[in-house]
């Protein structure tokens, strides 16, 4: 773990992995599938970027299940235990 686990550092970590023109537009409330650039591309570096910072990984069905980046904050948030 490099950064301490909290909304904050999770969207720092998550909106890190875009485009910075598409950066400053991203927020917990964001429905990421949404999101400029989204792409199953885009959802493996996403994992890669979460497992590298809180050694955890997503799902298909973490993804399939979520809508915006608040719910991939809880489910890392319940992988982790906290």
């Amino acid at each position: 773990m490099k950064e301490p686990f909290n909304q904050e550092n999770f969207l720092q970590v998550f909106a890190d992995q875009f485009e910075e023109s598409v950066r400053k537009f991203i927020s917990l409330k964001s429905a990421f599938k949404q999101i400029q650039g989204w792409s199953s591309l885009q959802a493996l570096i996403v994992t890669v970027a979460m497992h590298d910072e809180w050694g955890v990984s997503f799902s298909d069905e973490d993804f399939r299940n979520s809508q915006t980046v608040n719910d991939l904050f809880e489910i890392t948030k319940t992988k982790l235990g906290l």
